[in-house]
């Protein structure tokens, strides 16, 4: 069995912050392709990538703080959750961890990444066609065994 070798992990600020503008852009670059809407302070808007590179560049460039290891290491691991795999979910906790744990900004809006209009409708489509689903085979069920073998027993 081969022994688990460890890769270097480098704590030092600049490369946390070209490691943080890298990840923040993979995520803006995701929302886009997906057609995910930005939600600023519970407004909605389309994500424009120029503008959110502009955002997460001044952020971290100028008002990133990692003053702690433990804060360091938190940023690193949802930065390299992120080369498994982009989510909703993943880009939703980076972006509320760099608001709310690394930026120093004094007036802090809630940023969100959340679903186009259109599949929002699809999602709530599909949540009523499953309970009209369920119930259509509640009463399948139901019709089912009431019948039972009336017909069959029957004589013609």
């Amino acid at each position: 069995m081969k022994p688990k070798t460890h890769t270097a992990v480098s704590y030092k600020a600049e490369d946390i912050k070209q490691k943080t503008i890298k990840g923040a852009l993979r995520v803006a670059g995701y929302a886009m392709s997906n057609g995910y809407l930005l939600k600023v302070d519970g407004t909605t808007t389309e994500i424009d990538l120029a503008a959110v590179a502009h955002f997460f560049g001044k952020t971290i460039e100028s008002d990133i703080v990692l003053t702690s290891k433990k804060t360091k290491k938190k940023l690193l691991n949802k930065l390299n959750s992120l080369d498994k795999g982009i989510t909703l979910k993943k880009a939703n906790t980076l972006l509320h961890f760099l608001n709310t744990k690394v930026s120093t900004v004094e007036v802090k809006p809630s940023y969100k990444f959340t679903v186009s209009e259109r599949e929002a409708k699809i999602k709530d489509a599909r949540a009523i066609w499953v309970t009209l689903r369920d119930s259509a085979e509640a009463a399948l069920k139901e019709y089912k065994e009431t019948k039972g073998d009336f017909y069959k027993a029957k004589k013609g």
